[in-house]
């Protein structure tokens, strides 16, 4: 008797998207969100309602913002550096101290 196979779903191989927001950037997204209504609150215990909702508009607008921002420039936001490195090799100094070394 063969054993049976089942079809294994691997998945796309692609970032989770909700909304326009990929990976890592949606939870950003959602901790802007709460970050603004942490603000508006407490803009709200010190001031009037109309300047505590403006500034949790204008603190989850600007983190947006910057998350999209932050988006465009790729998921894993890796740095690219241009130019040429030359990386120093210390052989010179090993070789002379296996020299000195009696066999």
């Amino acid at each position: 008797m063969t054993p049976k196979s089942y079809p294994i779903y691997k998945g796309l191989q692609k970032p989770l998207t909700y909304k326009g927001f990929k990976g890592k950037y949606i939870y950003w997204a959602l901790g802007s969100l709460i970050l603004g209504l942490l603000v508006g609150a407490v803009a709200a215990a010190l001031t009037n309602m109309i300047i505590a909702g403006l500034s949790a508009l204008a603190s989850m607008g600007s983190c947006i913002a910057f998350i999209l921002y932050k988006q465009n420039k790729g998921l894993y936001n890796r740095n690219i550096y241009s130019g040429i490195f030359v990386h120093q090799t210390k052989l010179s100094i090993y070789y002379e101290k296996r020299k000195q070394e009696p066999i």
